[in-house]
């Protein structure tokens, strides 16, 4: 579980960030716009890595 939530804090943190200085009236240039699709597509790609971590840890219990 705590391979879950580390994951889940270092995807999602980047475009926490982003968001954050989005509201402090710092406003993004293109080159910002791609890193936001970055940020985005890494909290995406925890989305999709917390099931196969989910899947193989309750493979492993199951075998041990």
């Amino acid at each position: 579980m705590i391979l879950v939530c580390a994951f889940y804090a270092i995807a999602w943190l980047p475009e926490k960030i982003f968001i954050f200085l989005l509201g402090l009236g710092v406003y993004p240039t293109m080159l910002h716009n791609y890193l936001y699709y970055v940020a985005v597509l890494l909290g995406f790609l925890y989305i999709c890595a917390n099931l196969m971590i989910i899947t193989i840890r309750s493979c492993l219990d199951v075998i041990s």
